[in-house]
């Protein structure tokens, strides 16, 4: 097998790493036959501790649930901690009602749950006019109600240390950025805009 130079290769968390530049067989990614469906079995060249070694593509990180609540109890937050080990976040809240008319919201943590980031300013809302305003969290809707609320966010690079975090709201595609801190995200809150308590509905976080 062609050794493969250090500079094509892409170092990703864990060590491990995998081709982005000319092929071994010195063609550019572009000039190759496209791949047809993966089944999950084929093999990739990665150098994971400064060795070698053989991973097929079904072994990379794929989805899986990292901590979910469900309805038993009323309770005034939810919260998630111990999530630091994923690089990208996703949040499925599905059918939460809350006993005060409120916003069903979110707040991350960088110290793994000791202080949950809820000041305005440390969020910025962006706008569909490309305009950033402060907030004090993410919100899963824009109008208070007691009533079932749902959403998808995702957080793309919340292990990322070194930038701003994007929340994406899934459903509205609009986003908002948490700018207090650099470093990953590591624990979740939800709670309501108003306080009260939770007194029905899931929320699922999925992570990898």
């Amino acid at each position: 097998m062609t050794e493969i130079p250090e500079a094509w290769w892409l170092r990703l968390r864990g060590g491990i790493r995998l081709t982005k530049g000319p092929s071994p067989m010195g063609k550019e990614i572009g000039s190759l036959t496209a791949a047809s469906t993966l089944t999950g079995a084929e093999l990739l060249h990665v150098i994971q501790g400064g060795n070698s070694r053989q991973a097929t593509v079904g072994a990379l990180p794929a989805w899986r649930q990292a901590a979910s609540w469900t309805y038993s109890a009323d309770i005034a937050n939810v919260d998630f901690t111990n999530l630091g080990s994923y690089n990208e976040l996703m949040v499925l809240l599905r059918n939460v009602t809350a006993s005060v008319s409120g916003i069903r919201l979110m707040y991350v943590s960088i110290d793994n749950g000791a202080n949950f980031r809820n000041t305005s300013g440390d969020y910025k809302n962006i706008n569909l006019n490309a305009a950033e305003s402060d907030t004090t969290g993410f919100g899963f809707g824009t109008t208070n109600s007691t009533a079932a609320r749902s959403g998808v966010a995702r957080i793309p690079q919340s292990g990322l240390n070194g930038v701003p975090k994007i929340l994406e709201n899934l459903l509205v595609g609009l986003s908002v950025l948490f700018v207090q801190s650099t470093s990953p995200i590591n624990a979740l809150r939800f709670t309501n805009s108003t306080g009260g308590n939770f007194t029905g509905g899931s929320i699922v976080v999925l992570g990898r």
